[in-house]
This record gives structure tokens, C-alpha cells and sequence, in this order.
């Protein structure tokens, strides 16, 4: 009589002094739970363009970072993760992740985060984004962290002034200054090109930089709030100040009004005028970025 069973059996056997032992080791065969997950993740590779390594590759990201709370055996098998996942069963194994494949991602876009990041994500996209809203955001927030890592690189120039005093130059003190408190190592390379709608860790940690870098001393020297009061809401400058744009022309002025400082002749070296308008330029690009968020 065949009787069927959820398992496999592997038989190894040992031969000592010419005595065969049989040592029977169960194996977890292909369970219907197992093809159902297979399928759940097939589908929603399919919806998601049907890149399977790309797909792969980003959920393995989303849950290998996750700032969400995990339960002790899942915490484990994310602890384990590599930075490149080769086999999709690896991560199905992770029941935070099964939950957000069971559900095709739908209303899932926090899975990911914990309370802290949840908190700082939904103040830019709200309650229940889309998800074409999240994939939208998301590559926005990778434009922005491209122009926050220029204008936190270490400076390659330097700036002599001579006679007495130093002039005001808030801007360029910004440029010079930044990188000490956002060191090269914490710097977030976000997605440009994201599939998975849902937030990841990575995307909250960069706008609580953000927040910190708009509310330096340094920063508010240059954007008072008695100058620039459409940039604050509730005392503080938003990791994303999208008001900035207002105030375009007023800012352009205070930038040309540095250049002057620096280079105040009235024919100035072509060279100096070109050097100065590629460290302006790094800001520049940072505050493009964060206009077009808006979009």
C-alpha cells in the first residue's frame, strides 16, 4: 500500500566493516503552501514588468534593510541574507516578506518601515499612496539623494580672503561646511529606477537627513524664517521644502551677491567666474531636485 506523505525520504547509506547502516534523513518536499507562495511571487513578478532577477534582487534589498519589527526567526533569516539573493525560496522563507507577496504589494507601501520611518514617509505621501504614487516618489527621492551627495562631498577648493575681516558669505560656508556632518559613509544611494511599490528604510533615512541638514545652524543663516517664512511649518524647514521655489529669485540674488564678494571686479577672470559657478552649481542641482518634487 502507497502512503502519501508531506515528505520526501532520503536514504544515505554507510558502510563500516562490512556492516550497512541506512540513515533516514526527512526533506521538506514542494508543500501546496510552498506552490502557492511560488505562485503568489511568479504573479507578482509578472505585474511588476516581469524582470524576475531585477524584482528579485530589490525585494531582497527591501527586506535585507528593513526598519520594520520582525518576529526572532525572521529577524534571523534576514540577519542572513547576502547582498545578492540567487534563489527566490531564500526570501519566500521570510514571512514578513510572504505577507507583502500574498498581497501583490497592494496598500502595502510601509510594509517595510518602522513606526519612525512610517511616520517621516507618510508626511510627503500620505495614509494609502498608489502605488504608482510610491514608485513616483520614490525615484523623486533618488534625484533629490543624488543632489544632496554633491552638496555634502568634501570640498576640492578653497577660498583665500584677504584684508581685514571676513564678509558674510552664508552660502558658501553651507558648501564648505556640510560634509562634517554628513560624512561620505552616510550617504544614501537610493533606487533611481524602483518596481516594488513599497517604501524602503533607505527611502525614510534620507529624508530624516534631510531634516537635519535644513535645520543646521548653518543652513538657517541662510534661509531665516523672517526672510523665507513659506519655508517653515511649524518652526522647522520639511526635509522637502518645495516652497523653496517661491522664493527662486530671491535666492538667485543672495548667490550673485557672494560672487560679487569673491570676485568684485568688474571684468572678473573667466577662470574664477567658471570655478565659482561649479561650486554654486552643486546647491543648485540639490534645489532642482527638490522643486521638481512638487511636479
Amino acid at each position: 500500500m502507497k502512503v502519501a506523505h508531506p515528505f520526501a525520504l532520503l536514504a544515505l547509506v554507510l558502510v563500516s566493516a562490512g556492516t550497512a547502516i541506512v540513515v533516514v534523513r526527512r526533506q521538506a518536499a514542494d508543500s501546496p503552501g510552498h506552490a502557492s507562495e511560488r505562485a503568489d511571487y511568479d504573479a507578482l513578478v509578472e505585474r511588476l514588468g516581469g524582470d524576475e532577477p531585477a524584482v528579485r534582487d530589490e525585494l531582497n534589498e527591501l527586506v535585507g534593510t528593513t526598519s520594520a519589527t520582525l518576529d526572532p526567526a525572521d529577524r534571523a533569516k534576514v540577519n542572513a541574507l547576502k547582498h545578492e539573493c540567487l534563489d527566490a525560496r531564500i526570501l519566500l522563507a521570510i514571512g514578513h516578506l510572504q505577507l507583502f507577496v500574498a498581497s501583490g504589494g497592494e496598500g502595502m507601501a510601509y510594509h517595510f518601515v518602522g513606526a519612525e520611518h512610517h511616520n517621516a514617509l507618510r508626511a510627503i505621501a500620505g495614509d494609502y499612496p498608489s502605488a504608482e504614487r510610491v514608485i513616483a516618489i520614490r525615484k523623486a527621492l533618488a534625484q533629490i539623494a543624488e543632489g544632496f551627495d554633491i552638496v555634502c562631498q568634501p570640498p576640492d577648493w578653497s577660498i583665500k580672503v584677504e584684508g581685514e575681516g571676513s564678509p558674510p558669505l552664508p552660502i558658501l560656508n553651507v558648501l564648505s561646511e556640510v560634509h562634517r556632518f554628513f560624512p561620505p559613509g552616510d550617504h544614501l544611494a537610493l533606487r533611481i529606477n524602483p518596481r516594488v511599490p513599497a517604501f524602503s528604510a533607505n527611502d525614510a533615512e534620507l529624508l530624516i537627513q534631510l531634516d537635519r541638514f535644513w535645520n543646521s545652524a548653518n543652513v538657517r543663516a541662510v534661509l531665516p524664517p523672517g526672510r523665507y517664512p513659506k519655508l517653515y511649518k511649524n518652526g522647522r524647514i520639511p526635509p522637502i521644502p518645495t516652497t523653496i521655489a517661491d522664493y527662486q529669485e530671491e535666492f538667485g540674488a543672495a548667490v550673485i551677491a557672494e560672487q560679487r564678494i569673491l570676485l568684485p571686479d568688474e571684468k572678473p577672470d573667466a577662470e574664477g567666474v567658471q570655478a565659482l559657478n561649479e561650486v554654486y552649481g552643486r546647491l543648485e542641482q540639490f534645489l532642482s531636485a527638490i522643486v521638481t518634487f512638487a511636479k
